[in-house]
């Protein structure tokens, strides 16, 4: 079945019934603020149409239920966001906090860049400020080999030459490193939060709106009596559950020795969840089956 068809017919009809002063209009008007404000197009229904297929992906039916109980909720993206923007806020207040403290330390002891070794890029400036700005804080972008050497206490924090180096490396080794190391530790801490937060925030009108149109869709389904191949293997694993395998056969009258599986690379969890009680099913019984599969061309991390 033509998938793009099946979503350009739900996203017309969800468009088409949307009411004045319903949460619907309200997700879709602050969608095209973000779009917009990001520079992005703010033709809502060719973006849509866009990411409206990853309702047929299986990442999605596998929290479609439980995302459908919590966007029936009035004013859950509302809330759900204030909290997210909350939290957001929280990890973003700490780290200006340790640049603000890196600022002061330097203040307070009448230190500027240039009492440093490379001055201004000496790597602590350069942490601090990202942590202030909360960009580019992976660690590929952050640690870099000089500061790795600061925080095992391999590099000295000013030139041989310096007049006032004895002072300089007893602040570094006293205040700047026990900052450093605290900032760092919070840092990896905080760090996959921050990010699933920022992730969230960017996506949650998509996940309100994919709901929507995922329930467009289904209720194009019931009206045609049409069921979407999309759907085959969710369906097979709700009928089949972690029950008794054996009903499916009894039902078809089918009895299964042996089960072979080829191009096993491309089988997905939900797949292999329905195979493995088939193939449980047929070693109980003591017969062989195999598995054929290239771990080099495998699509799916789970292997």
């Amino acid at each position: 079945l033509d998938q793009d068809k099946v979503i350009k017919e739900a996203v017309e009809n969800l468009l088409r019934d949307v009411k004045n002063g319903s949460e619907l209009l309200t997700w879709i008007l602050d969608y095209m603020d973000e779009q917009a404000g990001d520079g992005k197009s703010w033709n809502v229904i060719q973006r849509i149409n866009g990411f409206g297929k990853e309702i047929f992906r299986e990442d999605f039916a596998r929290y479609k239920q439980e995302m459908h109980r919590c966007l029936s909720q009035p004013g859950f993206i509302r809330d759900y966001r204030n909290w997210l923007s909350k939290k957001r806020k929280e990890i973003e207040a700490q780290f200006e906090d340790y640049a603000a403290r890196f600022s002061r330390i330097l203040e307070q002891h009448g230190l500027t860049p240039d009492d440093f070794k490379k001055k201004k890029s000496f790597p602590l400036f350069g942490y601090f400020q990202r942590l202030a700005e909360g960009k580019e804080l992976s660690d590929e972008k952050i640690l870099k080999p000089t500061l790795l050497k600061l925080l095992e206490g391999e590099e000295t924090w000013t030139t041989a030459s310096h007049p006032r180096r004895a002072v300089v490396e007893d602040i570094g080794a006293r205040f700047l490193l026990p900052l450093l190391q605290e900032a760092e530790a919070y840092r990896k801490a905080h760090l996959p939060l921050y990010h699933t937060l920022q992730l969230t925030l960017t996506h949650i009108y998509n996940i309100g709106l994919l709901s929507r149109v995922s329930d467009s869709v289904q209720q194009e389904n019931e009206r045609l009596g049409r069921f979407l191949l999309a759907d085959t293997n969710s369906l097979l694993h709700a009928l089949i559950g972690d029950e008794d395998f054996s009903f499916v056969f009894e039902k078809t009258g089918t009895q299964i020795r042996h089960v072979m599986i080829d191009e096993f690379q491309d089988t997905s969890l939900l797949q292999w969840s329905n195979f493995e009680l088939l193939l449980t099913e047929c070693l109980a019984h003591g017969t062989d089956s195999l598995i054929v599969g290239d771990v080099k061309q495998s699509i799916y991390r789970w292997r």
